[in-house]
């Protein structure tokens, strides 16, 4: 299976609860979105794929390696910025803390959906131009995390699902959902896959209420596919 990096902490549990009662073995391939559509388009061995954002699967709908009528939106998330966990709690705006940060850490917008969030949402609220010079980019979006983790970068701007899962950063600001792109977490099973049987099952088990909720408890907002 592969699937966006954000989707780590809520979806490998339900991969071990689908393994104990089917007794069938997931392997995940987690990354940046972009990246994993492009290993697919060059004949990696897959069965499902969940992006976290419609571009990359639209790539693969376009080669014709999606199995038809699979393709469901899944799930959606949202943007915020984030600082270390002991930094200052000032009253600062969205603008303000950007502005005071030397580095700001994204995932990089040619490999991830995230950093495409994120980069529209700078554009659209123009501080683009005012703050690339610091931007550091990473593979994808839990990369991003670990550089604000680690205090290599003073800020990040990253999907608030990987925000609640971390010890090491504070949510600083919501990204105003308006600045970007509905951010939404599309799956559909491979037409080159020899097991699309079991992977349309574990699609199905992904929206069962069950998941929907473990989901939900990690940030991700569900969407109603039935």
């Amino acid at each position: 299976m592969f699937a966006a990096a954000s989707l780590r902490d809520a979806l490998i549990p339900l991969g071990e609860e689908f393994e104990t009662k089917h007794n069938i073995k997931i392997r995940f391939s987690l990354g940046g979105s972009v990246t994993l559509s492009r290993q697919l388009e060059r004949d990696a061995p897959g069965d499902l794929f969940i992006s976290a954002g419609d571009g990359p699967m639209d790539n693969l709908e376009e080669e014709g390696l999606l199995t038809p009528d699979t393709r469901t939106a899944l799930l959606t998330n949202r943007l915020v910025v984030v600082v270390p966990t002991d930094e200052e709690d000032e009253a600062a705006t969205l603008d303000e803390t950007l502005a005071r940060s030397n580095k700001i850490a994204l995932a990089d917008p040619k490999l991830a959906p995230a950093g495409q969030y994120a980069e529209e949402a700078l554009r659209n609220l123009g501080l683009w131009d005012e703050l690339k010079s610091n931007l550091v980019f990473g593979g994808d979006v839990r990369t991003a995390l670990a550089y604000v983790e680690s205090e290599n970068a003073d800020a990040g701007i990253i999907y608030l699902t990987d925000a609640l899962n971390s010890d090491g950063v504070r949510i600083a600001h919501e990204v105003p959902p308006e600045s970007h792109s509905a951010i939404v977490y599309p799956a559909a099973v491979l037409s080159r896959s020899d097991r699309q049987e079991t992977a349309a099952k574990f699609l199905a088990f992904l929206q069962q209420e069950s998941s929907r909720a473990q989901f939900q408890r990690h940030g991700f907002g569900v969407r109603d596919t039935r």
